[in-house]
């Protein structure tokens, strides 16, 4: 589900879109850093009160590209919100003010029945573009290993989420044409489960777009400025 966030209008003003803030080749992973955020970004719409079961915390932030991003961890009372997602959700956000748009991920999603030890969200942010994998892994999962189509492997470190929900998450950002598969381990080392990286094209430029068995929706981005 793609959620466009209006871009407001004036008469006798020009909006021009901003150029990309990455640029890169095949192949070509990112520049991220984490922390050194002061104020991290907590996406809030009106009456969504009435469905958390808990106020929407930040729990890691930081740059992609000189660009910010945060990720927020809460609980969502509400099943039958459908493809709103419910239960221990997440929302990965980019731009100081979360302009570039975002994705929610969510334990819990409609039509998304299967394994929920690894829940996860794969996006392209186009105004990057940049691509991100974000997730949720349950209490039997130690480790979070990205294994690439060329042999490579990444661990993502795994982050505490919300006190009151206690599942843990992970954020990696990737090369835009990653390929490979997301492998989430138990303490001994043995694959817990299993979901592939399914990004397979970068989103038009203010677009954000997503795939895998955690997500929620997404939003587009508010990228145009008066001139």
């Amino acid at each position: 589900m793609t959620v466009a966030i209006p871009t407001a209008t004036e008469p006798g003003v020009t909006y021009v879109t901003p150029a990309p803030f990455a640029n890169l080749g095949p192949g070509e992973w990112p520049h991220v850093r984490l922390g050194g955020v002061d104020v991290p970004y907590v996406d809030r719409e009106e009456g969504e009160e009435a469905t958390l079961s808990t106020d929407k915390v930040a729990i890691a932030s930081g740059y992609v590209e000189r660009v910010e991003w945060s990720m927020t961890a809460f609980g969502v009372d509400h099943p039958d919100s459908g493809t709103l997602g419910w239960e221990t959700c997440g929302e990965l956000f980019l731009a100081d003010m979360g302009d570039d748009g975002g994705v929610r991920f969510c334990t819990n999603v409609l039509g998304e029945p299967g394994q929920r030890d690894l829940r996860i969200a794969g996006a392209s942010f186009g105004m990057g573009p940049v691509t991100a994998y974000t997730g949720i892994v349950s209490d039997k999962v130690e480790s979070v290993v990205f294994a690439f189509a060329d042999g490579s492997r990444t661990s993502a470190d795994l982050i505490d989420g919300h006190p009151d929900v206690g599942s843990r998450y992970f954020v990696l950002f990737v090369p835009n044409d990653a390929a490979g598969r997301v492998v989430a381990r138990e303490a001994v080392g043995s694959p817990v489960a299993t979901e592939p990286l399914c990004v397979r094209d970068v989103a038009p430029q203010e677009e954000v777009t997503a795939c895998g068995n955690g997500v929620a929706w997404v939003a587009s981005a508010v990228s145009s400025e008066p001139r």
